[in-house]
């Protein structure tokens, strides 16, 4: 799960620091096993988020909590937005939070890795 992921935040990053770089469209067949090792590294990447996390696969029903609070802000995105945000790269990843505002805010500006 971990090196998938490695291999796709990387990816990621080249395609991003291109000049006028721009989304791709995922195929299910990458999707959905990005999902998968996003919901099994999640509680590992937010154990230092100082409120709770909920990450929600676009389009679908489909979460986890990746750590409780009292305080419980929820990540929407595609899998590898998902993937790039709990990687600590939170500012270039396509996501939105759903929640208070002040725990947003903290989330969007933690130190997330695995």
């Amino acid at each position: 799960a971990v090196n998938l992921l490695e291999y796709v935040i990387h990816h990621e990053d080249v395609r991003r620091a291109q000049a006028g770089w721009g989304p791709r469209a995922v195929p299910a067949s990458l999707a959905d096993p990005v999902w998968v090792a996003v919901r099994l590294t999640c509680r590992a990447a937010f154990r230092r988020a100082s409120d709770g996390v909920r990450l929600r696969r676009a389009g679908t029903d489909s979460e986890v909590t990746a750590k409780g609070g009292r305080l419980l802000v929820t990540v929407v995105g595609d899998p590898v937005e998902l993937a790039l945000f709990q990687s600590g790269r939170q500012r270039a990843a396509r996501v939105e939070l759903l929640g208070d505002d002040a725990a947003a805010a903290r989330l969007a500006a933690a130190k997330l890795s695995f």
